[in-house]
């Protein structure tokens, strides 16, 4: 039986049960890196950065405790989403699953950013937890390059993207990457409310100052391009 990493009331982290997900197997993983943690940790008591932690944590739990699908670890500022299977129905899944994991975190003051990929993969949770596979690898390397707060699908995706390309959810964007620009398909985060979204990054934006507020500038681009997108709208149900 594999586990789901939550925070429990005595605020520690603690797994709890959840059905399937250790093995080796194929799978979507999602890489989602808080941005920011060093200065947030030298800035904030470490009961401020905890609670901050505990309410993203929740969140996830709280998102997939009604579903077999998937399973979660977070550790310091990552947190890893596994999926069971690369069904095109899961991949629907994460895709709204990590999207409201997006939108929820910058809601919180946590910019966040990450990548979603593909591939055999090995997850074993609990005292002897283990976490293995080129995916992990891929959705790493690539997130480390994004110069946004988003989600950026990796190339091994990419063909279900293309079944998804035109709705709410995702959609192809000039992405900025340490080493230039090229078009991705990224995550529509910000799709539910657009003033909101960008509201959120503003205040974000007003705390701090150099490399982050690019970020911010080149997350706003995005959004702006997603105005411009014909897009067909999928429903979140």
């Amino acid at each position: 039986m594999a586990t789901k990493i939550t925070s429990g009331e005595s605020g520690n982290f603690a797994p709890q049960p959840l059905i399937q997900g250790t093995g080796t197997q194929e799978r979507f993983v999602t890489f989602l890196d808080i941005m920011g943690f060093k200065d947030r940790v030298a800035r904030n008591s470490h009961k401020q950065i905890l609670e901050d932690l505990q309410q993203l944590s929740n969140y996830v739990s709280e998102e997939i405790k009604e579903s077999d699908q998937f399973a979660f670890t977070m550790f310091s500022d990552s947190l890893i989403i596994f999926s069971n299977d690369v069904s095109k129905e899961t991949f629907l899944s994460i895709i709204k699953l990590s999207n409201s994991v997006v939108k929820k975190s910058i809601s919180l003051g946590l910019p966040i950013k990450g990548a979603i990929a593909k591939g055999e993969c090995t997850t074993r949770f609990g005292e002897k937890m283990l976490f293995f596979g080129q995916p992990i690898i891929d959705a790493f390397v690539l997130e480390e390059n994004v110069e946004m707060y988003n989600i950026v699908l990796h190339n091994t995706v990419e063909t279900y993207a293309k079944t998804l390309a035109e709705n709410s959810m995702l959609f192809d964007c000039e992405v900025q990457l340490k080493g230039g620009k090229s078009h991705h398909y990224v995550l529509a985060w910000f799709a539910q409310n657009l003033q909101e979204g960008k509201d959120d990054l503003r205040e974000i934006r007003n705390s701090v100052s150099g490399a982050p507020r690019r970020y911010i500038d080149n997350t706003l681009k995005c959004i702006k391009s997603f105005e411009g997108f014909d897009k067909v709208s999928v429903s979140e149900n």
